[in-house]
């Protein structure tokens, strides 16, 4: 293909999150980065008509994808930085580039080649976009590489070893305290109990809050126990809102546009289920209620889970919404929740290697970078 022959700009790297609709995540964090602390040029490439304005007012480096500037961009720019694979760039454009995926998750499920329906023709499709291409993806244990081997069909050889550059804000308040001024002032002192479920079918089957939860008894629980209750779905159900007007210690800000990394630093209490958020949050040691409700459909539906979840000491596993409010009442008593205190430890120990620090990762990830164009990366995958 002639894209072959048109030189790269060893300068230029390229920064976008979720499908081009989003700004966030480890790639927003790593470009913020090396704005500050590098002489790349780093530019944010994006398909969202408001994030493009947003940025562009503030003065950032930003291009439209669907324009020629955003397109000569792809093309000349040596690094691709994203979060969601190639689907956050233009894959008719990725030839003779490096693509340095950071992830937006850790392997908790099934995705990628790794999920059952993923058939032959499109394993092979997906192989043809990535042809002229060096994938590099990261990982931050012995284990996340094993599985993401098998999710993005690489070899061990192509895993870089990193932790999330969105970690750095657990430990770096500067990072979040200008973000999520709404979550401040629903705290307002009271400790925030946080759900942040998984999508169910990207976003096709909705998750419906108030038949999985009476919201008339966790008020009264919120109010009992001056505590608050956040809601905040997945990207694929953006569009789903609960009407809380009636529950006014019940918040839902699944539609709001804030950073799901601040407010996991804003969290007390961390309500998940299949979602990678709570790998994130044992970063933190706060306690975790795992809220599988629906686990035996989701294991039939949707994808098969890496640890089963009867193996996963993270937290309580609650499976009824009744039980899940007894729990909240509970950890009220013991903020700490120190009966899951060692379980979360443990854990953290599958998905967090103790020689891949944490809190440095932007660094690290510009000395990847650093090495990567200049042919030096020495691959390193005994942990």
């Amino acid at each position: 293909m002639i894209l072959t022959f048109i030189p790269k700009d060893k300068k230029m790297i390229l920064f976008s999150s979720w499908f081009g609709q989003k700004y966030a995540d480890s790639s927003m964090f790593e470009y913020e980065y090396l704005l500050r602390f590098s002489d790349y040029k780093a530019i944010w490439y994006t398909l969202n008509d408001d994030i493009y304005r947003n940025l562009k007012s503030k003065n950032m480096p930003v291009v439209h994808g669907k324009t020629l500037k955003g397109i000569w961009t792809q093309i000349r720019a040596k690094v691709l930085v994203s979060s969601v694979q190639m689907a956050d760039f233009n894959c008719m454009y990725l030839q003779n580039a490096i693509l340095l995926d950071l992830d937006h998750g850790f392997p908790i499920k099934q995705v990628g080649f790794a999920q059952p329906d993923y058939g032959y023709v499109w394993k092979s499709f997906q192989r043809l976009l990535r042809w002229g291409l060096d994938y590099r993806a990261t990982a931050s244990s012995s284990f996340c590489c094993e599985k993401i081997c098998e999710i993005y069909s690489i070899p061990p050889s192509k895993v870089v070893f990193v932790n999330k550059p969105r970690l750095d804000l657990f430990f770096d308040k500067s990072l979040w305290s200008p973000k999520n001024k709404i979550v401040d002032s629903i705290k307002n002192g009271r400790m925030a109990f946080v759900w942040m479920p998984t999508h169910r079918s990207c976003g096709k089957v909705s998750i419906d809050v108030s038949l999985i939860i009476n919201l008339e008894k966790l008020q009264r629980i919120c109010e009992d126990n001056n505590i608050v209750f956040i809601i905040k779905k997945h990207f694929y159900h953006r569009n789903e809102h609960v009407d809380t007007d009636k529950y006014p210690n019940i918040y839902d800000l699944t539609t709001t546009d804030i950073d799901s990394q601040t407010l996991l630093a804003q969290t007390d209490v961390l309500i998940s289920d299949y979602s990678a958020s709570y790998v994130d949050f044992m970063v933190l040691d706060r306690p975790i209620l795992l809220f599988a409700y629906d686990l035996d459909s989701y294991l039939k539906t949707e994808r098969g889970l890496y640890v089963s979840f009867e193996e996963n000491t993270a937290g309580e596993i609650v499976t009824t919404g009744d039980e899940l409010l007894s729990s909240i009442e509970r950890i009220t008593m013991d903020p700490y929740d120190s009966k899951y205190a060692e379980g979360r430890q443990i854990a953290k120990t599958r998905y967090f290697d103790k020689n891949v620090e944490i809190g440095t990762s932007r660094k690290k990830v510009k000395q990847i970078i650093d090495d990567l164009i200049d042919n030096k990366y020495s691959h390193n995958w005994a942990h």
